[in-house]
């Protein structure tokens, strides 16, 4: 199996999209296999010449790079919780692509199901699965690739923040990122009827990375607490989803510890106002 990941990590540097297509799936297929196979992750993610040319295939835009892309996203995903960027360039300009709103123009829709035909959808049940703890999620679902890859964005900024500290001070250098994820913390009437699954998950995801974000210590998350709460419609969206009587518990509980935590400085709570007020909805 070795030879073949070592294999499959040259591919991904052949000039050939073909080859660089079956690179990808075959390392998708290994550090996606259950039960989870350790050797292979650690030396796709211990070698930064492979590490970075996944990180570069998520800013490939072109119609005909698609399947690249989503593959090197699942892939980056998987590893995001065992990988330090700092020495990559550009590396967040390039996940941060991932929450693009011109994505929507890649639409695609594909369908959840057991057999082989869902497999790539699944890939996103299962990492919302190991984040959340939770099991319950409709198996058969339309899905779209412009909720695909913001979804597989956030779960790798989630896992990015959560394994070194040098990552968030990656994130918090980022001009438009903050934005871009506060964005999908919109509670989209029209957006819901579309895809209510996979909007929800958007929701979450974002809020879990937010929480994550103004949780961090130091002047990193001083300054990662700023950025959150200077958003214009952060803290309303925040609100609506607290008086939301259809909102989850655990949406609800999310935005409270957002909340919670953005009071954490003089500077955010002075933003923030009403906070108490919003809190005690719960």
């Amino acid at each position: 199996m070795m030879n073949l990941t070592t294999f499959a990590m040259d591919s991904l540097e052949a000039g050939s999209t073909k080859e660089q297509l079956c690179g990808v799936r075959i390392l998708y297929s290994f550090v996606n296999r259950e039960p989870y196979d350790k050797p292979v992750p650690s030396k796709v993610a211990n070698s930064m010449k492979t590490v970075t040319t996944l990180i570069q295939m998520l800013g490939w835009t072109n119609p005909e790079d698609n399947q690249i892309r989503l593959l090197a996203a699942k892939i980056t995903a998987e590893l995001a919780s065992c990988l330090q960027i700092v020495a990559i360039p550009g590396a967040m300009n390039f996940i941060s692509s991932l929450l693009d709103n011109q994505n929507k123009q890649q639409i695609q829709e594909l369908t959840i199901q057991k057999d082989s035909a869902g497999e790539d959808n699944c890939c996103i049940i299962k990492l919302w699965r190991q984040m959340t703890k939770r099991w319950s999620i409709l198996e058969e679902e339309q899905w779209m690739e412009s909720d695909i890859l913001p979804l597989l964005g956030l779960v790798t900024l989630e896992r990015l923040a959560t394994y070194d500290l040098v990552n968030c001070v990656e994130i918090s250098r980022s001009m438009d990122l903050i934005p871009k994820i506060t964005g999908f913390t919109s509670n989209n009437s029209e957006k819901m009827r579309a895809n209510e699954t996979g909007q929800k998950l958007l929701i979450d995801l974002s809020l879990r990375v937010l929480r994550r974000l103004a949780s961090i210590g130091g002047e990193t998350g001083i300054t990662l607490r700023h950025k959150i709460s200077e958003d214009p419609f952060l803290l309303g969206n925040l609100a609506e989803i607290l008086e939301d009587s259809s909102s989850s518990q655990e949406l609800r509980e999310l935005a409270t510890d957002i909340f919670i935590k953005l009071a954490m400085d003089e500077t955010t709570n002075k933003e923030i106002g009403s906070i108490q007020d919003h809190s005690t909805t719960l």
